[in-house]
């Protein structure tokens, strides 16, 4: 910037309170992405990257340090739909041998869970209905419960079914005007009438929404996901329908799923852990900084966050458990809002709180409150 008093151009280290990131390392390569947050993205080369928030205006600028199951070796970013992507180029050593992949950051914009793209190197399948003009409806219920034997049938005879689709799922849903899901069911295909007409049972009873109502939005269900030859041997994360799967291993470039899903993201898995600084909590006469700290609770303040794990130490942690009125076959709702955590309390010089967020789902705090006690 310009500065009136140098009467010329001045800088300021942005290293200097984080500059143990920096040691034993070297810039190799630098991008900057505007949209939609401003950060700037620095390959090392241990094969780290090491990502600077910059907000010039608020004087914010916060490091944090970023590893993945390889090495990064060169980052370039390119405006694509309003944002400002950023691409990798990443070595890895895939079943044995180095390979080398261009991988590009996911948007974090989205409205469903289900479409929470928090992995490495990871891919998709969406099985959901992509023609506007195919719709879907069941018909034939009277009480519509789990044991009346329904009809599905498609509007547009594109034939979507299929003899094979017997003993597999379709999923049904409703969306509103502004995206949201409003009314959804899955049904167990009995028997093959037709290219478009199936027998079905529901899993739940069906929603008043989609009782003779025909939707676009169908999907018929998954169990086996291949296409992975890319994560050959490696120990994977998997998001499907917004539930969190048990991790699986990629066996030959393939997975099998817990349960039936529409919309499935896999891909390598990593930490997200933040640790607070100490507590500066000092009442007046109280020499606090010579008494020992302990924190039983924290409220966290979060925006669109699900999965959050805290605790005194990165091995006693306690998970915020958030499911609340959802419906059956209905994704945990992400939390913007309040977080209350008893945590295992734990007397300590500074009283620090460690976060954690293992499972591919997003996370963003706004504020941790802890609620400290003073030792006598």
């Amino acid at each position: 910037n310009y500065s009136f008093e140098a009467d010329g151009l001045d800088g300021e280290s942005l290293t200097e309170l984080s500059g143990h990131l920096f040691k034993r390392r070297e810039i190799l390569e630098w991008a900057w992405s505007r949209k939609p947050y401003s950060l700037i993205w620095c390959v090392t080369d241990t094969g780290e990257l090491l990502v600077l928030t910059y907000n010039r205006k608020q004087q914010i600028w916060a490091w944090s340090h970023h590893e993945t199951d390889g090495q990064v070796e060169t980052v370039a970013v390119i405006q694509e739909g309003g944002e400002d992507v950023v691409y990798f180029g990443v070595k890895r050593t895939i079943n044995g041998n180095t390979k080398r992949y261009v991988e590009k950051l996911h948007t974090r914009e989205f409205q469903l869970v289900e479409d929470a793209f928090f992995v490495d190197s990871g891919l998709s399948l969406d099985t959901w209905n992509s023609n506007t003009s195919s719709m879907v409806k069941v018909s034939g219920g009277t009480d519509w419960t789990t044991d009346e034997t329904l009809t599905m049938t498609e509007n547009a005879t594109l034939s979507p079914f299929s003899s094979s689709d017997v003993g597999k799922i379709i999923a049904l849903r409703i969306k509103d005007s502004t995206g949201e899901v409003t009314a959804r069911c899955r049904f167990l295909v009995t028997a093959y009438n037709s290219a478009t007409s199936l027998d079905v049972t529901p899993e739940t009873v069906v929603p008043t929404a989609l009782q003779d109502v025909y939707t676009e939005h169908y999907s018929t269900t998954v169990t086996t996901l291949s296409g992975l030859e890319h994560l050959e041997g490696k120990t994977v994360s998997v998001l499907a329908d917004g539930n969190v799967e048990t991790q699986k291993t990629v066996s030959p470039g393939s997975i099998t799923l817990d349960n039936n899903a529409s919309k499935v993201h896999v891909g390598l898995p990593y930490n997200s852990d933040i640790e607070t600084l100490d507590v500066d909590f000092t009442p007046q006469g109280v020499p606090g900084k010579t008494k020992k700290k302990g924190i039983s609770e924290v409220t966290f303040v979060v925006e669109e966050t699900r999965g959050l794990f805290a605790g005194p130490d990165v091995d006693n942690l306690t998970e915020y458990l958030q499911r609340e009125n959802e419906d059956y076959n209905e994704p945990t709702a992400l939390l913007t809002g309040k977080a209350e955590i008893a945590i295992q309390p734990s007397w300590t010089d500074g009283g620090r709180v460690y976060v954690r967020q293992s499972d591919p789902l997003p996370m963003t705090i706004l504020a941790a409150i802890p609620e400290v006690e003073l030792s006598d």
